[in-house]
């Protein structure tokens, strides 16, 4: 395909996607497979396109004065890093490329930013939820928010129960992953720009064999942490999902102790089992929803329960830019209820003295120290271990390493946790609570 078809192609799958109101990864399969004609290389760079279209909506609907996906797309080419500036592109002879850019686009390219453009459309977020953001990060909001319309890069862990770093590494060679020596199993190969390729790792012979998983850096640092400084006997993973906290909470704990999983819907859990056995990992036991009630942990209780609790997911926007122009007032609330449950949920499996790890991919306050403060007004028994006390701890193992790096000095400290953010920590968005559970006097 020429240019001018992968735009055209990017437009009427962005269309597609507001008018069905689908998932992005969905509608990008569904466009693949109805045009067979497309190779590999088409479909990389169709969805690279639309993504960052998707990333920088609001922004390039200002810019243009106009919301089409059409405008979108061609403000994309002419604003957004490793694309073509629109005088270069060239759709004559292309009979599949979309129109050429009228005198109005013309000259909406040239124009500056309006003075009229909200915080919100310069950050690429929704309008509803800038208050919210507000309320978080106050006067940085524009810098931080606007963070999470970059690309993510391609984060890895090492799985020491498959194989050893150094065969690792060499696996991986080609793609020159990037290496922080606060975080020995953590590898990244940084973001690419325009139409670049991202390397496919689940291709790769170090992931097939379960050497590697991909996990974003900050979703491994909150299994590191759930564990810092405890000795754990036994844990429950109690909304597992597909398992990547289970599989690296296995590693971190080199395998040793007893790694319980569940999720209470079962098709969330159908990677589980073949990422466990592929990881090698023997110290995981996954719990079917329908056997968790005369499970042996329901009387005996466990050491550390993690609770990765749904969430909206605006930490994870880099990733899944879909999902912040989908997000409504109504779903936030049903994921707040959610957590409140997940919480009530997980306390009686805590044992005394042990500690209750509370996640999520979110970095609002509502889905967070607002869920942990009506918690520990009717449980007496927990207490929130001090974020600024782990936030010590954790600095004496934390270096500069990555660009920009994953330093202690980046992480938000709250009264009740730790966020992690793409501008302050160069991960996804997360927080982290650690409570524990007092033993009787």
């Amino acid at each position: 395909m020429q240019l001018g078809g992968r735009l055209a192609a990017a437009i009427e799958i962005l269309e597609n996607i507001e008018s069905r109101r689908l998932p992005v990864a969905q509608t990008l399969k569904d466009w693949g497979q109805a045009n067979r004609f497309a190779g590999s290389a088409d479909r990389a760079a169709i969805g690279n396109v639309v993504y960052d279209t998707l990333r920088h909506r609001s922004f390039l609907a200002a810019q243009m004065a106009d919301p089409s996906p059409r405008a979108a797309v061609l403000a994309a080419m002419h604003w957004l890093p490793g694309y073509l500036d629109i005088g270069e592109l060239d759709f004559d002879g292309d009979p599949y490329a979309p129109p050429p850019p009228t005198p109005a686009e013309q000259i909406a390219f040239q124009r500056g930013l309006p003075n009229a453009a909200t915080p919100a459309q310069r950050a690429n977020a929704p309008e509803w939820l800038w208050p919210s953001l507000t309320r978080v990060f106050g006067d940085f909001t524009e810098a931080e928010v606007g963070a999470f319309a970059a690309r993510a890069p391609l984060d890895l862990r090492l799985n020491p129960l498959g194989s050893k770093p150094p065969r690792v590494d060499k696996a991986l060679g080609r793609h020159k992953p990037l290496r922080d020596p606060a975080f020995p199993l953590l590898r990244r190969i940084p973001q690419s720009e325009g139409f670049q390729r991202t390397p496919q790792i689940v291709m790769e012979q170090a992931y097939q064999k379960g050497w590697v998983e991909v996990q974003d850096a900050g979703s491994q640092m909150m299994a590191e942490w759930a564990v810092a400084g405890m000795r754990i006997k036994t844990a429950f993973d109690l909304c597992a999902g597909a398992g990547g906290k289970t599989l690296a909470l296995s590693a971190f704990q080199g395998g040793k102790g007893q790694i319980f999983a569940h999720d209470i819907d079962r098709k969330r859990m159908a990677d589980l089992w073949p990422r466990v056995k592929r990881s090698g990992a023997h110290n995981i036991q996954i719990i079917d929803p329908d056997d968790l009630a005369d499970h042996q942990i329901t009387a005996t209780g466990v050491d550390c329960v993690v609770v990765d609790a749904p969430c909206s997911g605006t930490g994870t926007w880099r990733r899944h830019p879909d999902t912040k122009w989908r997000l409504t007032e109504k779903s936030l609330q049903t994921r707040i209820a959610e957590q409140d449950t997940v919480l009530q949920q997980a306390a009686p499996f805590v044992k005394p003295g042990g500690r209750l790890v509370y996640i999520t991919c979110s970095v609002l306050a509502e889905e967070n120290e607002d869920r942990l403060v009506p918690f520990l007004s009717h449980h007496g028994d927990f207490r929130t271990l001090s974020a600024k006390d782990l936030q010590t701890n954790l600095a004496r193992k934390t270096k500069p390493g990555f660009h920009p790096s994953i330093a202690t000095a980046g992480f938000s400290v709250g009264d009740l946790g730790l966020r992690l953010t793409p501008l302050a920590s160069g991960t996804d968005g997360f927080y982290l609570a650690v409570l524990e559970r007092s033993k009787p006097s």
